[in-house]
């Protein structure tokens, strides 16, 4: 009997701990966690500035936030390039920001057209409920949103048509770029089956 409760409470604690948040029934506020607020903000402060080439990436679940929610903005002012991580939902755990170069993606973006976001990325692969990037992307008079879940990023050779989407490659490029430059920080955990590690 000892051994089922201890079984029960330890589910019950996991799941109160990394639970995910959720909008709740008349919640009208602007922001679900604190990460959101603080890379809205900063991402208007660089619209004053006159920064017109913004990355900003969401990194979460699709249906709700973990605690270890990610906001991801990249930037270039006057030819310097950084990217900021703020990590957390209901408390900030990260919040670096690191010089990088992003000639490669930007090259990237100015040479390949992006289908709209009402255009379904062709995934062999279903799932309810992965993870995915939220991508809004700024350069000069380009304009980008993209939604991409991890399974439409899962290599295998019948998900072809989903790999070969510039959507795709775009995050994956995005991805790349954090590991590159955070793993010598210390600061990116070995990713999982694609997509940051929780």
């Amino acid at each position: 009997m000892k051994t089922i409760l201890f079984y029960f409470a330890t589910f019950f604690l996991s799941a109160a701990l990394y639970g995910q948040k959720q909008r709740l029934v008349g919640d009208d506020s602007r922001w679900l966690c604190k990460n959101d607020s603080i890379s809205e903000v900063f991402i208007w402060q660089l619209r004053q500035q006159k920064v017109d080439s913004i990355i900003s990436v969401l990194y979460d679940y699709d249906n709700g936030r973990l605690y270890d929610s990610k906001q991801i903005v990249f930037w270039t002012k006057n030819g310097i390039n950084r990217l900021r991580l703020i990590e957390g939902c209901d408390s900030i755990r990260m919040d670096i920001t690191v010089y990088t170069s992003l000639s490669p993606l930007w090259e990237f973006v100015r040479l390949n057209r992006f289908d709209p976001i009402q255009i379904p990325i062709p995934s062999f692969f279903d799932m309810s409920h992965d993870r995915f990037y939220y991508v809004e992307l700024t350069a000069g008079k380009n304009e980008v949103i993209a939604i991409v879940r991890d399974f439409e990023r899962t290599p295998d050779p019948r998900n072809i048509q989903a790999l070969e989407d510039s959507r795709v490659i775009l995050v994956n490029k995005i991805e790349d770029l954090l590991k590159t430059v955070l793993q010598p920080t210390g600061v990116w955990r070995k990713p999982g089956r694609v997509g940051f590690a929780p």
